[in-house]
């Protein structure tokens, strides 16, 4: 009777059950009386009794309308449920509705209240509640409410097309299991091959299925729900090959099949260059080692079907081979040009010959392509590889060995000796292979041969310009040149005191100190791969400091009026080169190499009175200029070099303070003040050639000069010019150029 009993309790409750959706239900009236109403709602997600962490636990809520008692009191009431595992359990609630309720002490109307204990997980909601009643306790609590009989599952749920070799899962949908029962899943018929228990089962079929489950138990076997799973047996074609497209000869290549599936009993078939051509493998993947490009190929072949298939294109790039060696034109002197060219090998299509100087893997880039041209100034190697895409070769190697080449002096010096005899010898400079130093007069290599030698001992018997320079099988030099003016014994000459006009000889020998900015051509050449060279013009602003000498000669003096002739000539370096020629350029750490000489050679006029006379003055001068840096930052070296030479022609007016003094014996020009203005200009000059027609280097520059003589025997003068520089090279620059010149005299007056 007790069983008859719960099972009409069972079957009325399951009219009441709420939908299991994702939205509170409507409210329903829970319990009430003279002073309160209370109502209740229920939310029952779908996913409650999912296995994921989203699942949502069922909910319910009061809404209460009335006041509370004024003493201890409770709504008491029951719901059942039945659980994830298809079990029916019941559960006791219960509302504070009395004095000491947190949840409101005054009258409300319609207020909601989402109690602590709300949350539960169930299956279904087989009755939202009975047996609502007040009482001064409070009762919580619940346990499992036993089912005699079990009930028919409703449906089963899961996937009901797979491919072949897919797996799916299949869940019971509704019924209930009764006091020992359980769920019973079979193949082949209700009844028939048993292939699991439980809820849900995972299956794997090879061909199209129909499952059922049931219940069963000591009390009673439920009809059974069925689900038929359909195997599409056939293949699915893969999307697209996975692998690299481009890669180097003989290198290995794997391939694999990206999606797609196999059908019954099919497998991945591989081809190249077409499909269904030659077979170079099965699975989902392969591993070649091609030699040259082709296309690959894949599809699914088995007893069903045969997919289209997919295809990936590989690009082999040839590996080159290394030079058998180098060929060079005929190598004979240094500073030559010489061709270098690649003898065998092979390239790959994207590959280049590269050559390197001193060394193959740190050595300086040089250029590329079969054959390149070189200057060796000395001994030097030569390497050259091929460098693409899939492998640099071993290196191939030459070594050269030119002759020596001949350098020019840096300049001539003398030393007196008795009888009017000079010694001249040079600084600097060096002789190439076969090379002897030859010595001229009058003019440089056309002149007069005077001897051989490092030096040579010459007795003048006017004032003379030697010339020095080397002359050998591989190169001849540019001359130097030493300017001699034989020193004249001064004669004692009575004077007349009436007799203002006499003659002025003067030779004096001093230090020259001058500066000038000029732009060089900087060659810049990056110390590691791809070692790129590049050439940019930079300004330099050099500072001389040498040795002058000069000669000075007036055939007619007066007080009133002078003229004469005045020249002299310099040579000197750098003063960096007295401190071992380092510079600081920036970040460049330089070495600083400079060589200069000076001709200079003019006349001048003056007129006026004893003190204050009018100067006018021209002089032209010839200058050779060898200048060059060299110097590194740690990623490239730097190379600039200027090596010309210039006239420059000066044009100055001034004012000369100071007289002649007379003494017992001879004229003296005792104190002399020189204020000049001059304009000056620069032209291009060839040693070896002389004519009338050389270019301009520079616009007509400004300056002025002081000059200063002490007692006749010590003169220094200063010349400072707007924009000075060496021709061309800076005329975008204005810039303050200027000489200095400390020189002590001997003078003779007639």
């Amino acid at each position: 009777m007790k069983i008859i009993l719960i099972t009409f309790i069972i079957a009325a409750f399951q009219g009441q059950l709420l939908s299991q959706s994702a939205s509170w239900s409507k409210y329903e009236k829970l319990y009430s009386d003279n002073l309160i109403t209370v109502e209740v709602s229920f939310k029952i997600p779908n996913n409650t009794c999912q296995s994921s962490e989203s699942v949502t636990p069922g909910k319910y809520r009061y809404r209460i309308t009335g006041q509370p008692r004024s003493y201890d009191y409770y709504l008491n009431w029951k719901m059942d449920y039945m659980d994830c595992n298809g079990n029916l359990y019941y559960r006791n609630n219960s509302l504070d509705i009395g004095v000491k309720s947190k949840s409101f002490n005054a009258a409300v109307s319609e207020l909601v209240i989402y109690p602590d204990d709300e949350e539960f997980s169930c299956k279904s909601l087989e009755q939202a509640y009975y047996e609502a009643t007040g009482s001064s306790t409070k009762i919580v609590g619940g346990g499992l409410k036993a089912v005699p009989l079990s009930k028919d599952p409703t449906s089963v749920i899961g996937e009901e097309e797979i491919y072949y070799g897919e797996q799916t899962v299949l869940q019971v949908k509704g019924g209930a299991l009764g006091v020992g029962a359980k769920w019973v899943w079979y193949e082949a018929g209700c009844g028939g091959k048993q292939v699991g228990t439980g809820e849900s089962i995972t299956v794997k079929p090879v061909e199209t299925t129909t499952y059922y489950i049931r219940a069963e138990g000591p009390k009673n076997t439920t009809n059974c729900a069925q689900k038929r799973v359909t195997v599409n047996l056939l293949s699915k074609a893969p999307t697209s090959v996975e692998g690299v497209s481009r890669i180097c000869a003989g290198e290995k290549l794997t391939l694999s099949v990206r999606d797609g599936r196999l059908g019954m009993g099919a497998e991945w078939v591989w081809y190249e260059n077409q499909c269904g051509g030659k077979e170079v493998g099965r699975g989902k993947s392969i591993t070649v080692y091609p030699n040259k490009s082709a296309d690959y190929f894949v599809r699914a072949e088995g007893k069903y079907n045969k997919t289209e298939c997919v295809q990936l294109n590989v690009s082999v790039n040839e590996k080159s081979a290394s030079a058998s060696m180098i060929s060079s034109s005929n190598v004979e002197c240094a500073n030559q040009k010489i061709t270098l060219s690649v003898v065998g090998g092979n390239l790959a299509q994207d590959a280049q010959w590269k050559w390197y100087s001193g060394s193959c893997e740190n050595g300086y880039y040089q250029g590329n392509g079969p054959t390149i041209e070189v200057v060796p100034m000395s001994s030097a190697t030569y390497f050259v590889r091929a460098e693409g895409l899939c492998n640099r070769t071993e290196c191939a190697r030459i070594d050269l060995n030119p002759y020596k080449i001949s350098y020019a002096p840096g300049y001539l010096s003398y030393t007196e000796r008795n009888g009017n005899k000079y010694e001249l010898s040079f600084y600097g400079g060096s002789l190439g292979k076969d090379a002897k130093w030859k010595w001229y007069t009058t003019e440089c290599g056309e002149g007069r041969a005077i001897g051989t030698g490092s030096s040579i001992v010459v007795h003048p018997r006017k004032s003379t310009t030697y010339f020095l320079r080397a002359e050998g099988p591989c190169n001849t030099t540019e001359c130097v040149s030493q300017y001699i003016s034989p020193r004249f014994d001064p004669k004692l000459t009575p004077v007349n005191s009436d007799s203002k006009k006499f003659l002025h000889l003067g030779i004096g020998l001093g230090i020259d100190v001058s500066g000038f900015s000029t732009k060089v051509l900087r060659a810049k050449v990056l110390t590691s791969p791809p070692f790129t060279r590049s050439e940019s013009s930079v300004d330099r602003n050099v500072t001389g400091f040498g040795a002058k000498g000069e000669f000075v000669f007036h055939p007619y003096m007066k007080d009133f009026f002078a003229f004469g002739l005045v020249a002299g000539g310099a040579v000197g370096t750098t003063v960096n080169a007295f401190k071992g020629g380092k510079v600081k350029s920036g970040s460049i750490n330089e070495t600083e190499k400079y060589l200069y000489t000076r001709f200079d050679i003019g006349g001048e006029i003056t007129a006026g009175s004893r003190v204050v006379k009018v100067l006018l003055a021209y002089k032209s001068s010839l200058q050779t200029h060898q200048l060059s840096f060299s110097g590194s930052d740690g990623n490239a070296t730097y190379n600039s070099k200027l090596d010309m030479q210039l006239r420059r022609e000066v044009l100055s007016g001034g004012l000369r303070f100071g007289a002649y003094s007379l003494t017992k014996v001879r004229y003296r020009r005792g104190f002399c003040i020189d204020l000049v203005y001059h304009l000056s200009r620069d032209y291009d000059w060839q040693w070896k050639k002389f004519n009338w027609s050389y270019n301009a280097l520079s616009n007509y520059q400004s300056g002025g000069g002081l000059a200063l003589w002490i007692q006749s025997i010590l003169k220094m003068q200063v010349d400072l010019s707007y924009a000075t520089s060496l021709g061309h090279f800076t005329s975008d620059a204005n810039k303050i150029g200027f000489q200095f010149s400390m020189i002590y005299n001997r003078n003779a007056f007639y």
